[in-house]
Formats: C-alpha cells, structure tokens, sequence
C-alpha cells in the first residue's frame, strides 16, 4: 500500500488566480497527498472556488476568525502548516503558483532513489497574470548548498522563492521554523539556508513550478514609498542574520559589500521614487549594514547619481 506522505499547504487569501493554483494541483499524475488550504480571512469569498474541487481532491479547507498575513506572514505560514496531520513532508505553495503535473510524482521518485536527504528544490520559471512564462530562470545543480543560494542571489545570478521547497517536518521542527522579518522579505531564503546548514539541497529533476509576478503580490509592490522602505530594511535585516549564521558555522561568505549593496538597491532602482528618496534610502541602509563611505558612494552611482552634490548634501 503506497503511504500518502506530503502535505501540501496553500496560505490562502486572493482569489485571483487561486483557480489556477488548485488546476494544477488536480492534474498531479500522482495524487499521493493531502491539500491543505488556510483561508486568512480574505474579503473575498475563496469557498466556492475550492468546492469545485473537494470531490476531485483530499482538501481540508479552514476560514481563519482574523486576518494575520496582513501583519505577519510568517505567522499564517506557521498557523497553515498547524492543519496539518502526521505526513512527514510539507510543501508550502501559494494561491497563485502552478506545478507542472509531475511535480508530486517526481518528488517521491527522488526520495524513493535518496531517503537521506531532508530538504528538496523544484526549479522554478516566471509567468506573467495571463500566465505566459516571462523569465526562464537558472535551474540549481543537482545539489545546491545554502551559502551557494546566497551568494549567487547576492549576485543577481539566481531566483529562489518559498514555493519551490520541499521540506521533512522534523527538519522544520528541529530547526525552529521559519525566520521571521518584516513582510517575509527575505524570510524564505534565511529559512531554507538554515535549513540546509552544512549539506546540500537535492533538486528534483525534470518538475517545474511557475512562480507569478503580477500586480496581485507584494513581491511587484515598487511604487509605495513606506512598503519600499520596509523591504530595504528587511534586506538589511536578512543580511545581518546571514553574517551571524556563516560565522557561527564557519562558512565563508563570497560576496563582498558593494554587491551586497546593490543586491537590495534593485528594488530601490526599479521604483518611480525621486532622487532623493533612493539617496535616502541607499545612505541608510549603508549605514545600518555598516558599509561604509565609498560602498554608498558606489550605491549612488549605481541608482543614476549624475550629480555627486545631491549624495553629499544627504550622506550622514
């Protein structure tokens, strides 16, 4: 008798694209899991959408009384994953994403083939609202250590989100969960390289998840000056943890401050912001990460400085 061993958590709030979501959910060549949909108190009415599947699938659907993601995302991830029973792994996916049809069956293959490994990556594309894939992403190698997703994140070389991870519930468990930062901006990442610690992350080869950028989620949220502001200082916050992390496990970091730099300006750079609010925004989170005087300088001149007067007049 094969064991449904994979809980599959969906965090649950717009209805949007939720259809999609679960479309590809049913379509699972292998169906040897049991779906998991947290509702945060969403304004809009996402049963009616998730009965057109309970006969096709084994859902268990709760309502949350509040809404907690608006405040603390990391808290509903934790409260979702609480519905689950006794499976040994969790997936915790997204209410606009979408697996390819051999996502759940290649993951048992690959622990089938391998029963050491704890912490699983699918690799991921980009798509669009309309759901036509707008980047092709790097695929990880075979096995991928933590401070290698790092550094290559750092560099601009490499996408990595929190629904392409696979992960045992003792690893998370022993682990202490999620990290915790504002927004969840950078949460996930900081999560899968404690996670990994010293050993390699196993991707399963051949699955694919689509990961979508649309105006619906946060991740696309460039023009709000506060929510701009919050995720700059959530990146700084991140990096401080990764400086702990390494050193308290001995691992080198490869990258070095200006690209560090730079890493957390690409949401600075891409806003319509004025000048003035990116210099702003540069000199602080230079300070905060203790960069220094010539790395902000060169931050400046990566957001389009023209006129070094308008960076020294606001440089403290």
């Amino acid at each position: 008798m094969q064991i449904n061993n994979l809980a599959i958590i969906i965090p649950a709030y717009k209805p949007d694209f939720l259809n999609q979501a679960l479309e590809s959910i049913v379509h699972q060549t292998c169906k040897r899991f049991t779906l998991y949909i947290g509702n945060d108190a969403s304004l809009y009415d996402l049963e009616p959408i998730v009965n057109l599947y309970v006969d096709r699938l084994n859902i268990v659907y709760k309502t949350f009384s509040a809404n907690m993601g608006g405040g603390d995302l990391v808290g509903q991830w934790n409260r979702c994953i609480e519905m689950t029973q006794d499976e040994e792994w969790l997936w915790l996916f997204s209410d606009d994403d979408i697996m390819s049809e051999n996502c759940v069956e290649s993951f048992y293959s690959t622990i089938e083939k391998d029963q050491s490994v704890a912490l699983l990556h699918i690799n991921i594309d980009i798509i669009n609202e309309v759901g036509d894939v707008s980047h092709q992403c790097k695929p990880f190698s075979e096995n991928m250590h933590g401070v290698n997703i790092f550094s290559e994140k750092i560099k601009l070389k490499l996408s990595s989100t929190i629904v392409e991870y696979i992960f045992k519930r003792s690893l998370f468990e022993s682990r202490n969960g999620f990290e915790r930062f504002d927004l969840a901006w950078g949460s996930d990442d900081a999560t899968w390289i404690k996670f990994a610690g010293l050993d390699p992350i196993k991707t399963i080869p051949y699955a694919k998840v689509y990961w979508r950028l649309s105006t619906k989620n946060i991740s696309a949220s460039v023009t709000d000056s506060s929510i701009v502001t919050r995720k700059v200082l959530a990146n700084v916050e991140y990096l401080q943890w990764a400086k702990i992390f390494f050193k308290q496990n001995r691992i080198p970091d490869p990258t070095n401050s200006f690209e560090k730099l730079k890493w957390i300006l690409q949401t600075v750079k891409q806003s319509p912001l004025r000048l003035i609010e990116k210099i702003r925004l540069n000199n602080i989170v230079s300070e905060n990460a203790q960069f220094g005087f010539l790395t902000s300088l060169l931050g400046a001149m990566y957001l389009g400085l023209s006129e070094l007067k308008f960076f020294f007049k606001n440089y403290k």
